[in-house]
């Protein structure tokens, strides 16, 4: 079995390598033809997302689709704690509530009735 050969780097992109100028594929020194296109491309990669900044003060308009993207996110973020604000109205914890106050009223001595809500009748007299 041969031994593995080290990865070789990979060597950079010249523009003139991009655009396919004289000497490119043919090994030779790379040129500095550029087109206009890729010339303007890399006029604007020194920016983030590809825009220049505006003059002093000025403000950038927003795009069409910012504001929805917006309340969006927004609302993302939102969902999470509102959904905790929501009350709990499941089976499973009527059914708990129900017992422990039937187990109470037992412990007390006092008579459970089959049909009768208990749980509920607690809340109202705390209330």
């Amino acid at each position: 079995m041969a031994a593995p050969t080290p990865a070789r780097a990979v060597a950079p992109v010249t523009p003139a390598a991009a655009t396919g100028g004289a000497g490119a594929a043919s090994g030779g020194a790379p040129t500095r033809e550029v087109s206009p296109e890729l010339q303007k491309y890399l006029a604007t990669q020194a920016y983030p997302f590809g825009e220049k900044p505006l003059p002093g003060g000025a403000k950038r308009p927003w795009e069409h689709w910012e504001a929805s993207m917006y309340v969006m996110l927004a609302a993302l973020v939102a969902v999470p704690f509102l959904s905790n604000a929501v009350p709990n109205n499941s089976m499973q914890d009527w059914a708990r509530d129900e017992a422990e106050e039937r187990i109470r009223r037992r412990v007390q001595g006092l008579p459970v009735e089959f049909g009768k809500n208990y749980a509920a009748l607690r809340a109202l007299e705390e209330a």
